[in-house]
């Protein structure tokens, strides 16, 4: 798919200095607007890398909503996706409910609350500092007076087209199951990006569920299955990476396998919502 131009807005460069309590208890009301928001289509965070992601309202494969890197690059290579990290509840797409969100905001896009059935989910995507990752922090609570088992769905649409394939995964091998909390996916060249997928920790309570697309079909789309119980709020925490070749993805991913408190990967997150991430035990 064609990549859609991307202009290098001011924005991307003052996206440095406040940081986000992710444990959401001070939010922006819905619908609220200020001087202290920007349009997220307006802007976009650099990472280490360095690393470029572009906010957007995109289709994923799966559904389209909010994505925090509609296009993606590395140094100066892109087409990453062409709309990646879509979140959905039951079948529909996360999406921001006004297009906005805090800035500046420590690299971090902060959006929702956006109610989804009896779920209300926020999400905050923060491009990091120390490695060429995107951390994604999503935010579940029941709203309902009795439990409910949702479907979770991560969406990416590949910008490698469907010419792509596994060049790595945490089991040791090339090919992508279920098992693997990990993936790196790249298409023949090299030319775009390579990517790392990264949807759950060692030893924990939620893991992948169904892979519904795969590299190779232009698409990496999985599932999970999410009892919430009445009234109660779960995390979801995703890492996605863009490195420069399959070798650099694969030594990068290692440690993807023993994050623990302390870690950079878990900037901004604090100690009691580590430790309520359902697809990590920390």
């Amino acid at each position: 798919m064609q990549r859609r131009m991307v202009p290098r807005r001011i924005a991307t460069a003052v996206l440095t200095s406040m940081s986000l309590i992710l444990a959401f208890a001070v939010q922006r009301p819905a619908l609220a607007r200020s001087d202290a928001e920007i349009l997220i289509d307006s802007a976009a965070m650099n990472g280490a890398g360095p690393t470029f992601w572009d906010g957007n309202t995109s289709d994923g494969c799966e559904l389209s909503g909010f994505t925090p890197v509609d296009d993606g690059e590395w140094k100066s290579r892109d087409d990453a996706f062409d709309g990646g990290l879509v979140a959905g509840v039951d079948g529909s797409a996360f999406t921001d409910p006004n297009d906005y969100a805090p800035f500046p905001n420590g690299n971090t896009w902060a959006t929702g609350p956006d109610t989804l059935g009896t779920t209300r989910v926020v999400r905050s995507d923060r491009a990091l500092q120390t490695s060429p990752t995107m951390q994604s922090l999503i935010t579940l609570k029941n709203t309902d007076s009795v439990g409910h088992t949702i479907t979770f769905e991560w969406d990416s649409n590949l910008g490698s087209d469907s010419f792509e394939s596994v060049h790595g995964s945490s089991s040791g091998d090339t090919t992508y199951t279920l098992g693997d909390r990990w993936v790196v996916s790249s298409d023949s060249s090299q030319t775009d990006p390579v990517l790392t997928f990264v949807f759950f920790g060692r030893r924990a309570a939620e893991q992948t569920d169904t892979i519904v697309d795969a590299p190779g079909s232009g698409c990496m789309t999985v599932t999970f299955s999410v009892h919430l119980a009445p009234g109660a709020t779960k995390y979801m925490l995703f890492f996605t990476e863009m490195n420069g070749s399959n070798s650099s993805a694969r030594h990068s991913a290692a440690k993807f396998d023993s994050v623990a408190a302390g870690s950079p990967l878990l900037t901004g997150i604090s100690s009691s919502v580590q430790h309520k991430i359902a697809n990590w035990d920390l």
